[in-house]
């Protein structure tokens, strides 16, 4: 394959990225939504530290360098925590 092969098919990966990451973001919405519903809080530290174990797990299955992932979904932690205080308020 040349070299304008492998960039389309990394902005066809680019794309099913952002779908992926707009469905993710539409059910924080309705985590959101549970979450004002019974009082409870937007920080779930529990769950952000399980998510992180997570990815540090499926990069070393995948042999991936853990740091850029972790960096990536402490990111999008971020914005899904941002989100559901939209919501809240």
């Amino acid at each position: 394959m040349n070299l304008n092969g492998l960039r389309l098919e990394i902005d066809k990966m680019d794309k099913r990225i952002i779908f992926l990451l707009k469905r993710r973001l539409a059910i924080t919405k309705k985590i959101a939504m549970v979450k004002k519903k019974n009082n409870l809080p937007v920080e779930d530290t529990n769950r952000e530290n399980g998510v992180i174990s997570n990815i540090k797990f499926l990069a070393n299955l995948y042999e991936l360098d853990s740091s850029w992932l972790i960096a990536i979904f402490n990111l999008i932690i971020q914005k899904s925590k941002e989100e559901q205080i939209k919501r809240l308020c």
